[in-house]
């Protein structure tokens, strides 16, 4: 393998919010590129799967987007926006961060994941940090002074 990061099956689950049966059932059912294993047999994850699996999640939203669109249901639509809009951030897209910030509201469950990416990707004095800080601080308290 070369200098590319990898990822665990952990890490990939947390980065996209999905669940290990669901990650080992598109490697079933070949949806992802193949994946290699390091010596002990843990998978490896790179970018390309990242990719992949960035792209069968924006299927997914496209098609959830149409189904409550055609039911009126704003609810989803909200949670579907959001999920974009993280999904963005995950693919280097500033813009999907800030498009959270001007949310009215965030799920607790992507201020959770944009709290871990900001602990674990970036350093306390680094420009995207403080930006995820300021999105997690106006969305914890309502931006209470």
């Amino acid at each position: 393998m070369s200098d590319e990061s990898v990822y665990s099956t952990v890490e990939i689950c947390q980065m996209f919010g999905i669940s290990k049966s669901t990650l080992f059932r598109w490697e079933r059912e070949e949806l992802l590129p193949p994946i290699q294993r390091d010596i002990s047999g843990q998978r490896e994850y790179t970018q390309e799967h990242i990719n992949a699996i960035s792209e069968r999640q924006k299927e997914q939203l496209s098609k959830r987007y149409e189904r409550a669109i055609n039911l009126g249901d704003n609810a989803s639509l909200r949670r579907i926006s959001e999920a974009v809009s993280l999904r963005k951030f995950f693919e280097n897209d500033l813009t999907g961060l800030y498009e959270l910030a001007e949310f009215s509201e965030v799920s607790p469950e992507t201020l959770k994941q944009l709290m871990q990416i900001a602990l674990e990707q970036y350093e306390p004095g680094d420009q995207i940090f403080c930006e995820i800080v300021r999105v997690l601080w106006e969305h914890s308290c309502g931006g209470c002074a």
